[in-house]
């Protein structure tokens, strides 16, 4: 920046958005009073940062004052590239709606509290390409184990795993794109979720024996404890508010596990799965008797 050109005005500035942020945030592009960029009436805000070989530092860094106070919406991409503790900083601005996309080795530098306040929460991956070759489920549990009164979800961008344990019990709606959507996680995570309406997943593949060329190369350790959460073979309902879901699968379909996952679920009215399988779910859930009420069959989408 040319130390000649003109400040961007803050104080009545209520949406901004900086992409490409190469290294630290460019405060020097604003106006300062008495030293102090003020951004308390932004309402929201935007940052994408590029990877560099510089070394993390503490947000907002050294030698600025900051102040923000109004946020709403809150829009990170690759922070981790750049600090350390960005999300902290924002614990005191009044957050409803979250896009979280970092690299899961970043995720130990995001302090999962900003999202217990939010309703709207995306998160997703810089690029689609993990940074390393493998991840361990261990990174991303803080994700989904923090608690949250979010009620619309969606984990897009990379092949997360189906999380174990999910303390979201205010979802209504929820996306998922995963490695393993076995119908024994799906119920694990239904059975968490007493308040969702719509459930979207979208997977590599349905078998569980194909967790060994996924990314996350521990998350087969966790089956064990998803398949003590519910009993396979019972019949009380799973959950009673969902009413629609939608599963698609890249490689291995389960139509016969998703028929019975159905069957406990006793609301649900419209079913979505991959369109060869339509006819073949049409036919089960129409001749079995354990399903007692019409459901739509039709064709989902994978990711887009």
């Amino acid at each position: 920046m040319n130390p000649d050109s003109p400040r961007i005005p803050t104080r009545k500035l209520r949406k901004l958005e900086l992409y490409r942020i190469r290294g630290a945030f460019p405060w020097r592009l604003f106006k300062m009073s008495k030293g102090v960029v003020d951004l308390s009436g932004l309402a929201s805000l935007a940052m994408e940062f590029i990877r560099t070989f510089d070394e993390q530092a503490s947000f907002p860094g050294e030698g600025n004052d900051i102040i923000f106070g109004s946020l709403q919406t809150l829009k990170i991409c690759g922070s981790g590239f750049a600090y350390l503790d960005l999300y902290a900083f924002f614990l005191d601005n009044p957050i409803t709606e979250l896009d979280i996309t970092e690299d899961p080795v970043h995720y130990g530098c995001i302090d999962f509290r900003i999202i217990e306040s939010i309703r709207k929460l995306r998160v997703g991956h810089p690029n689609g390409y993990p940074q390393v070759s493998k991840y361990s489920v261990a990174a991303i549990e803080p994700l989904f184990e923090s608690l949250s009164v979010a009620e619309e979800a969606a984990i897009d961008s990379l092949l997360f795993p189906v999380p174990e344990i999910i303390q979201w019990v205010n979802l209504r709606s929820l996306h998922l794109l995963v490695s393993i959507a076995d119908t024994a996680c799906m119920a694990s995570l239904l059975c968490q979720l007493p308040s969702l309406q719509e459930l979207s997943v979208v997977s590599y593949s349905m078998d569980r024996g194909d967790a060994e060329d996924m990314m996350f190369v521990d998350q087969s350790v966790s089956f064990e404890n998803v398949d003590e959460m519910v009993d396979p073979d019972g019949t009380f309902p799973i959950n009673e508010s969902l009413s629609k879901l939608s599963i698609y699968a890249y490689t291995e379909f389960d139509s016969f596990g998703l028929y019975c996952l159905v069957c406990r679920l006793p609301n649900v009215v419209r079913l979505g799965v991959n369109y060869q399988f339509v006819a073949k779910m049409d036919v089960l859930l129409s001749y079995f008797d354990k399903v007692d009420r019409y459901v739509t069959v039709h064709p989902s989408i994978g990711k887009q």
